[in-house]
């Protein structure tokens, strides 16, 4: 009966997720729409993005695109003359009858960028990253993880109008981590390669500065 419960649970909580996800687009091409009709000469100083891989998943057919997928869910980039300052965060938790998982991942890095042809421009840098992983099973086995990275990442973004744009990325990630397991302490040195199979859409704002 437990299991059954909880099933529900997870089944409606995927339900969820993907109508936020379709309420999130559909409110980005209603902002889109409107600044269409409705121009301001502004110079935009911040972007707001999430990742809408999972939603335009349905549309399009990509085949899987969970391997090396961005673990980024929503990202924003402070706006520069010549290059941006940009953040990711991203997480995942799980809770079950006999176990509770969850992870959790930021990032903050530096962006310059080329532009070309009308709509495309090219990104590329560095970002700095930190990352934490807990799990726990119904014996009472708990497994932690600590970890901080450093990443060269390169990506293509097209502009569709004037502030809404999709992009995708590729980044090769140095971590060094601590795992804890019960009395065991490890420190490891890892790679990792997320291939550019995520797709984020973003929205240009206008910040005022304080004075």
């Amino acid at each position: 009966m437990r299991f059954l419960k909880f099933k529900l649970i997870s089944t409606l909580a995927a339900n969820a997720k993907i109508n936020i996800m379709k309420k999130s687009l559909l409110l980005f091409s209603f902002i889109s729409f409107s600044n269409f009709l409705f121009s301001q000469n502004e110079n935009y100083n911040g972007q707001f993005g999430f990742d809408a891989t999972g939603f335009i998943a349905q549309f399009l057919n990509f085949g899987s695109t969970s391997s090396g997928s961005s673990p980024y869910v929503l990202t924003y980039r402070k706006l520069g003359a010549k290059k941006n300052i940009r953040f990711g965060l991203g997480g995942s938790f799980n809770i079950t009858e006999d176990r509770v998982t969850n992870a959790i991942e930021f990032r903050v890095g530096n962006e310059r960028y080329r532009d070309f042809e009308k709509r495309w421009r090219a990104l590329y840098g560095w970002d700095f990253k930190l990352g934490g992983f807990y799990n726990s099973d119904g014996n009472n086995n708990v497994t932690t993880n600590f970890k901080v990275g450093a990443s060269p990442f390169f990506g293509l973004q097209f502009r569709i109008n004037e502030r809404l744009s999709v992009s995708t990325e590729a980044a090769y990630t140095f971590w060094l981590g601590q795992t804890v397991r019960g009395k065991e302490d490890d420190f490891q040195f890892s790679t990792s390669f997320n291939p550019p199979v995520s797709l984020f859409v973003q929205y240009d704002i206008f910040l005022k500065s304080k004075k």
